[in-house]
């Protein structure tokens, strides 16, 4: 994890450290964060492949029920414009360039080249959080925190690569901490 800060933080975080935060207790092991900035963007790409591989081949409607997941992208720009923009750009581009596209490969679909690559990236994020988190994922207690990870992988990527709004994230790090150690504690004592 990053750098921890104790002091400058009040006791009450804002809006964006405790958006932040409530991910962001669920993963401080370092293996499991990059396991997340990994397999987000290939499950939300996957996802979005799935729902337009069905609307028009499976159920022959003449829009792409993907869409629905764009609906996300107003929560992002609602939480850090920046990041928000970026990660809707980020998605929107790479979705551009494979929409309608043939992804199939070696005799497979490319409805089974897509569903194997998000249902992998599903248990590798699972295996994350058991093996190396040790703590249920997020989804568990908030499903709603799955629909803002693309957002929270990017956030995490500009902080440490860049120092994205340091002071923000050092001091929700702060409180993640607590919350670990204090998961950590309550598992020795069950």
């Amino acid at each position: 994890m990053g750098k921890y800060v104790e002091e400058d933080c009040s006791d009450k975080l804002t809006s964006f450290q405790h958006f932040f935060y409530n991910y962001g207790r669920f993963h401080g092991n370092s293996v499991n964060i990059l396991i997340h900035i990994t397999c987000i963007p290939i499950l939300l790409i996957t996802g979005y492949k799935l729902l337009e591989m069905i609307s028009y081949d499976h159920l022959k409607i003449p829009y792409n029920l993907g869409i629905i997941l764009w609906t996300w992208a107003l929560v992002w720009l609602s939480k850090d414009a920046f990041s928000g923009i970026f990660t809707t750009i980020q998605y929107a581009t790479v979705l551009f360039f494979l929409h309608g596209r043939d992804l199939s490969c070696s005799g497979y679909s490319s409805m089974q080249i897509v569903a194997a690559f998000h249902i992998g990236a599903w248990i590798i994020q699972f295996i994350g959080h058991g093996l190396f988190e040790q703590r249920a994922p997020a989804l568990v207690t908030n499903v709603l925190l799955t629909i803002n990870a693309p957002l929270f992988a990017n956030l995490e990527i500009f902080y440490y690569v860049f120092g994205y709004r340091a002071k923000d994230l050092e001091c929700a790090f702060t409180y993640i901490k607590k919350d670990i150690k204090a998961f950590q504690e309550s598992k020795k004592q069950d």
